[in-house]
């Protein structure tokens, strides 16, 4: 009886989960003709479409979504997934045709503005994307940190919208420029606190080099039950806030990674994050050995 009930709640959450329905993009192609619900003229086009951009004839494909664009001008086309065809239409020949001009993105972002509010449209967070990548592309990261806090603000349900951020603030925390009120904003609107978009916090706060060691020290502390994926990943980056200038930087430093290994529970599945942290540490000795380890002061 209990494996029966299973099932039909199994069955339920599938039928009410549009796992097929939302606009895909697969190996740089958009999957729109299966959301079109009762125009079969116009599935096969977009279907045509898919298929000239599946073989590499972008040109063709950006010649017939432009032939779709004045055929369907005009009129209301319904769709599965929710999605607005004249935003994707714009969209995906932008994407095909490849974007060359920042402000390509910019002028599509600011006309769909109103009608994509609040609707949490795949095709206007790929403007969004398309724009990031491309002043990304020409080093200009503090622009591309810009778009991508809009884009995360956009959609703070969508996790891989905040990745990007958080790697322009690991990559270049100075052009990123702080995230702290950012985070506050975001939560606000429904964004989670990420662990790693709090280090990112950190890593780009304002704050003065012994107050953000002790902040990213604290984060590490937070942490110390986390996944050896996430604190691989952190151990480099708070390194990288020792500051030669403020010798207790590494003082802390040292006490946290002295920390984070003896914390860890005695079984086989936390030993690399021991190891992980002693031979971090270790590093530290052998970088600073006139300030490392501390000088115990007698009592």
């Amino acid at each position: 009886m209990k494996i029966k009930m299973m099932l039909i709640l199994v069955f339920i959450f599938v039928m009410h989960t549009n796992f097929a329905e939302a606009l895909t993009i697969s190996g740089g192609v958009w999957l729109v003709a299966e959301n079109i619900v009762s125009n079969d003229a116009l599935r096969m086009s977009l279907q045509e479409i898919e298929m000239l951009a599946k073989s590499g004839e972008k040109e063709k494909a950006i010649k017939l979504i432009g032939k779709v664009r004045e055929e369907t001008k005009d009129k209301a086309v319904s769709m599965k997934d929710g999605e607005d065809l004249p935003l994707i239409l714009d969209a995906m020949e932008l994407y095909y045709n490849g974007l060359s001009d920042a402000e390509e993105a910019t002028t599509l972002l600011d006309k769909y503005r109103e009608r994509a509010k609040g609707k949490r449209y795949t095709a206007y967070k790929q403007l969004y994307q398309m724009l990031r990548k491309r002043y990304s592309g020409l080093k200009g990261y503090k622009n591309a940190a810009e778009v991508a806090k809009e884009a995360a603000l956009y959609d703070p349900k969508d996790y891989l919208l905040i990745l990007p951020l958080i790697d322009l603030a690991k990559e270049s925390p100075k052009e990123c420029g702080e995230l702290d009120g950012f985070i506050k904003e975001y939560t606000k609107t429904g964004g989670t606190k990420h662990e790693e978009l709090l280090l990112a916090a950190i890593l780009t706060s304002k704050d003065k080099p012994v107050a953000k060691m002790m902040r990213a020290c604290e984060w590490l502390d937070n942490n110390r039950s986390g996944s050896e994926k996430m604190l691989s990943r952190a151990l480099p980056l708070i390194a990288t806030l020792i500051d030669a200038k403020y010798p207790q930087t590494a003082v802390e430093y040292y006490y946290a990674l002295t920390n984070l290994a003896v914390r860890q529970p005695s079984n086989e599945e936390r030993l690399t994050i021991f190891a992980m942290a002693i031979n971090e540490r270790q590093k530290l000795i052998t970088a600073l050995p006139d300030i490392l380890p501390p000088k115990q002061t007698e009592e």
